[in-house]
């Protein structure tokens, strides 16, 4: 139980959710000129879509925690609208 509180601890989300914008940054602005071609369709779009899900929810989990288990509509578009840009 003392593991689940300190991957939950603010400071814990805060550099998770660092290291994760910079993976996906990382990830997504790669170029792909050696990986093999999936004939999926849509798949990329599912792909972007599944990593920006998470990215939104690690930071609104963020701004969930650091105000003390209270959510306010400002922050959340905050939070929202910088997972977006």
């Amino acid at each position: 139980m003392k593991l689940i509180k300190n991957l939950s601890a603010r400071k814990t989300v805060l550099i998770f959710g660092i290291l994760y914008t910079i993976f996906i940054t990382v990830v997504l602005l790669a170029p792909t000129t050696g990986a093999p071609k999936i004939d999926i369709p849509y798949l990329d779009k599912l792909a972007h879509w599944g990593f920006h899900l998470v990215l939104a929810l690690i930071w609104l989990y963020y701004v969930f925690v650091s105000d003390r288990y209270h959510i306010l509509s400002k922050n959340v578009i905050i939070a929202l609208i910088l997972c977006f840009l």
